[in-house]
């Protein structure tokens, strides 16, 4: 579901707050940090009987936001505009407060007197006592933290949220191109990670007509980058199969996301975990997992048929956001990882196959890890050299050298013409592997080896999404049988290529060369 943006306008301008206010270090404080994104990490601090908010951005629409105290009627108590300071704060004095409990409200510019909600309602709560106060913990705090902490990050789980599934086609051509696109020139994976969440906010509009008719439309990664309106599931899958396209692993997570918090406290119903409503993602990025909800950050919407006017994203609140400040309007539901391998094993289509390549000493043993992850181009080469070597019985001694990396697997392959660089005497040792760039390394490596594959065109029924240059060796591995598809006759050229699969392919040409060598 769709948080509302609530917004006001402002027809009585009250006093601007125009000069700094010093808060003593020695005064009590609490602290309500939302994220933990550079970009955009407000920060709430109540001290020295006063509320001050800090870290800014230094945007136009927070160069004035407008801050308001509601007591738990609902009444507005304390109310006033504030103006961000050279030092990226803002302070309102809270000193005509009584004892008790309270809310914060945050409003940011949208242009001219109007000003969007970032904050709103019952869901910042704090306690104030005798001109000082402190931030109560949210309801779903504990249980959230418990459900967060309990997600698992081994190399099995990491590997299996990289795996596409029929709603997150992340070796899609068109997901894999704009992946490409967006993250072009982007070498770190929070910043990959940020331009996703950016695009998906700035280029989809939630669809309040599907809403409201109650009819579903496709929600799938593909469906949804095609039509640009979704609902939160079309959010989740699109912004999941993007990361997963980029090499990132993600997690769509199911929930309830309380729409209600402008009047309403949480209630033991919506704590139960038997109402989600929302899904957001989770991405691993940096050895953690960051909480997005590319949905709420979302300011698109879609109504009556019109495309609201919007500059996309409403804020970055829900982008790696606290797990205090997420679970103020989240509820995580316990994740369903007990699907995902415990051991770090094939998969069962592979475990045979995989068992008799490392038998026969074809499997380096920096690959028999991370099975369904996918195969980095210096990967491959490992691979490629132990097929060689073992079947040829002599080590190859020449060397290609390349700027970017010393992998002498890859400069062996270099040196036999198995591979080549990408341009400037670089090779990219680390950039995964596509199934089309897969077909032609191999056919490469038979020529290598002195074996001469069948020639003809490939059947496959999106052959014609090939890249020219990879058309006759795709063909070459289909008819000798080394490459077999994805399923439903489809070979997915430019789709993820496993460990896997590389390893079961280079176990069927180690076959075909001692047949070969037998006859």
């Amino acid at each position: 579901m769709k948080k509302r943006i609530t917004g006001i306008l402002l027809v009585l301008i009250l006093a601007v707050t125009l000069f700094p206010v010093q808060i003593a270090a020695s005064d009590p404080i609490a602290t309500l940090r939302f994220t933990n994104n550079p970009k955009e990490n407000i920060t709430f601090i109540l001290g020295n009987r006063h509320l001050t908010v800090a870290n800014l951005p230094n945007t136009t629409a927070f160069k004035s936001i407008w801050v308001s105290v509601i007591n738990e009627s609902g009444d507005t108590v304390v109310e006033d505009l504030l103006s961000r300071r050279s030092d990226s704060t803002a302070s309102m004095s809270l000193s005509s407060l009584s004892n008790g409990y309270y809310y914060v409200e945050l409003y940011f510019s949208a242009g001219g007197n109007r000003y969007n909600s970032y904050v709103y309602g019952k869901e910042v709560k704090f306690h104030w006592s005798d001109g000082s106060g402190v931030f109560i913990a949210s309801p779903a705090m504990e249980h959230n933290t418990k459900t967060y902490q309990s997600g698992r990050n081994d190399n099995a789980a990491l590997a299996f949220y990289l795996t596409p599934t029929n709603y997150i086609q992340s070796e899609n051509a068109s997901i894999v191109e704009l992946a490409n696109e967006i993250t072009s020139g982007i070498a770190d994976e929070y910043g990959k990670t940020l331009a996703i969440h950016d695009w998906v906010c700035t280029n989809l509009w939630y669809d309040w007509d599907m809403v409201s008719s109650g009819k579903n439309t496709a929600q799938d990664a593909v469906s949804t980058l095609s039509s640009r309106r979704a609902v939160c599931e079309g959010y989740a899958n699109l912004t999941s199969a993007l990361l997963q396209a980029s090499g990132i692993p993600v997690k769509n997570v199911y929930g309830y996301g309380r729409l209600d918090a402008a009047t309403d406290e949480w209630t033991q119903q919506q704590l139960s975990g038997t109402e989600s409503n929302h899904v957001w993602n989770e991405a691993f990025v940096g050895g953690r997992w960051i909480m997005i909800d590319t949905t709420w950050n979302c300011g698109n919407e879609y109504q009556d048929g019109k495309k609201t006017e919007s500059d996309g994203i409403h804020s970055y609140r829900y982008f790696d956001s606290t797990l205090e400040a997420f679970s103020l309007d989240h509820y995580i539901d316990p994740y369903p990882e007990t699907l995902i391998p415990q051991a770090d094993d094939p998969s069962a289509w592979a475990a045979g196959q995989v068992n008799i390549a490392i038998s026969s000493g074809l499997v380096p043993l920096k690959l028999r890890v991370k099975y369904i992850s996918a195969i980095t181009r210096a990967e491959f080469c490992a691979l490629a050299v132990s097929l060689y070597e073992n079947a040829m019985g002599t080590e190859i001694t020449g060397r290609v050298k390349f700027v970017d990396t010393a992998n002498v697997d890859v400069e062996k392959m270099a040196y036999l013409g198995v591979v080549n660089g990408v341009g400037d005497n670089s090779f990219a040792p680390n950039q995964p592997l596509n199934r089309e760039q897969a077909a032609v390394i191999l056919s490469r490596l038979a020529a290598a080896l002195g074996e001469t594959l069948p020639v003809g065109a490939a059947t496959f029924r999106d052959k014609g999404s090939l890249s020219f240059w990879a058309v006759e060796a795709v063909g070459q591995m289909q008819l000798a049988g080394i490459m077999k598809g994805v399923g439903d006759d489809m070979f997915s050229p430019r789709g993820r290529y496993t460990r896997e699969q590389s390893i079961v392919t280079t176990l069927r040409m180690f076959d075909i060369v001692n047949l070969s060598a037998a006859a």
